[in-house]
Formats: C-alpha cells, structure tokens, sequence
C-alpha cells in the first residue's frame, strides 16, 4: 500500500481532467492509502473488472 500524492493522483486520472468530479477524486484518492496490483495475463483487465462489477452503484450487484 502507499499513499499517492495529488500530483500522481492527476496523472493517474489525467482522461478525466474535464470532467466535474475530477478535483473531489484527485482528493479522495491522495487522502488515503491505496492497493497497488500488477495484472498480467491474457485479458487480465477485462477479467478483473467483470470481478469488481459495475462502477455505477444503481447498477451494482
């Protein structure tokens, strides 16, 4: 676990720069420590996000 700066959090989420939850997410993600994981594989992103499930509460299971 680490803890991202504000610096690292807005590169890390750099494609949403525009969007207008861009600043609460920037904080949230750099008040907290984060879980790092390294996902190799073939189709290892798209598996693992069918295990997470929806981003969208009202869609969550």
């Amino acid at each position: 676990m680490l803890r991202l700066t504000s610096q690292q959090a807005e590169k890390f989420y750099e494609e949403h720069k525009e969007k207008p939850f861009f600043k609460d997410m920037v904080e949230f993600m750099s008040s907290y420590p984060v879980v790092i994981i390294c996902l190799e594989g073939e189709d290892a992103i798209k598996l693992n996000r069918k295990i997470m499930g929806a981003t969208n509460p009202l869609e969550a299971k």
